[in-house]
């Protein structure tokens, strides 16, 4: 499943965490972190045996965590993640359809 830690008195729920993220741009790829940016959104996500293509999407290795920082405050952290690193290019809609009830859980938890 996941845990959700909202860990900002900023984090706004209405925005809808991860929706930057379709349209962030990498900065930074390793087997174990890969960053990317969108405006002052910086997505940090966790994992192993990351691999991108020379397109540079992301064909392998599995996410354990994701977290997004803006202007630098830490907003909030997805933890106990068990996602193929593939759908981290396909998941442009894996991440939106899962944004919905990421909301609903992120309600819940601040």
């Amino acid at each position: 499943m996941g845990r959700v830690d909202v860990l900002s008195g900023a984090f706004d729920n209405s925005r809808e965490p991860l929706r930057g993220l379709r349209r962030a741009e990498l900065t930074s790829v390793t087997p174990t972190d890969v960053v990317a940016t969108r405006g002052p959104s910086v997505f940090t996500i966790t994992g192993t045996g990351f691999v991108q293509n020379p397109q540079g999407e992301s064909v392998a290795g599995t996410v354990t965590g994701i977290a997004e920082r803006n202007r630098g405050v830490l907003l909030y952290t997805l933890t106990e993640l068990d996602m193929p690193g593939a759908d981290l290019h396909a998941s442009s809609s894996a991440i939106g359809s899962k944004t919905s009830s990421m909301r609903s859980t992120a309600a819940t938890t601040s």
